[in-house]
């Protein structure tokens, strides 16, 4: 799980690592030494996070009780 909520999958774990890879040329590319780093993360950053765990979790609890 993203610390922004998203999740990575099966299905697009593929096009999450060539974005980094295209990110990472990009910043090597541009001959800066003082990148920034990512953005302050906002309170719906954080909500939406907690909401994705929460589902997360309980779906993982769901699949044990299910066994």
């Amino acid at each position: 799980m993203h610390q922004n909520g998203w999740q990575y999958t099966n299905e697009n774990i593929e096009r999450l690592l060539m974005e980094c890879h295209l990110a990472k040329k990009a910043r090597r590319a541009s001959g800066k030494h003082h990148l920034k780093g990512p953005l302050r993360r906002s309170d719906e950053d954080n909500l939406q996070f907690k909401v994705k765990l929460e589902s997360l979790l309980t779906n993982l609890l769901e699949r044990v009780d299910n066994l």
